[in-house]
């Protein structure tokens, strides 16, 4: 694994310095069928090989995690589409928010939200067209950087998500101390 490892890691950072990673959007749409309002997004970070080929995530991701560079890949993203938002300000209209992943080690930066706001503020975005997601386990085990972060990106004006609420051990007290705007349910509990 230390091998594999290790050929991902500069995988990881060549992709990232010759500009090999792209966007995808998720759409995340209402269950209400006559809701009239668009449909809010989540952006999600994909890499191309040498060959020009995507990646799949599950062959990356985990390597940028362990060995540090989820913060760099954070950053890419949130630079990436708030320039997307910047250039495509005609299909606004078509977009209600785009969710933004964040790491457990951009939770824990505190220069997170100075690095969100010197970017929207730079690209001259509403930040009320962003929306933050951070998984529960992440939030839970790292409350008081969360409440932090979960406070200054609401002040901005940006929504934050809790996502695969459920799959933890948590209590629904949590919720509450957190104050997220959006609960992405885990699927286990919404499947079938």
């Amino acid at each position: 694994r230390q091998r594999v490892d290790t050929d991902w890691v500069g995988r990881a950072k060549r992709a990232l310095v010759e500009n090999r990673l792209f966007l995808e959007a998720q759409p995340i749409r209402p269950l209400a069928r006559n809701s009239h309002e668009p449909p809010h997004y989540e952006v999600l970070v994909r890499m191309r090989d040498d060959s020009g080929l995507a990646v799949p995530p599950g062959a990356f991701h985990p390597t940028v995690e362990r060995y540090n560079l989820s913060t760099l890949y954070d950053r890419w993203v949130i630079a990436a589409t708030l320039k997307w938002l910047h250039d495509h300000k005609s299909a606004l209209e078509r977009v209600s928010r785009l969710f933004i992943n964040l790491s457990k080690d951009s939770v824990v930066d505190p220069a997170t939200a100075s690095y969100v706001r010197h970017a929207v503020s730079e690209m001259g975005v509403d930040p009320r067209r962003l929306g933050f997601e951070v998984p529960e386990k992440v939030a839970i085990g790292n409350l008081t950087q969360s409440n932090q972060l979960f406070g200054e990106l609401r002040r901005l004006g940006s929504s934050v998500s809790l996502d695969d609420f459920g799959s933890g051990v948590s209590s629904f007290a949590y919720l509450k101390a957190l104050g997220a705007d959006v609960l992405k349910i885990d699927g286990l509990f919404v499947g079938n």
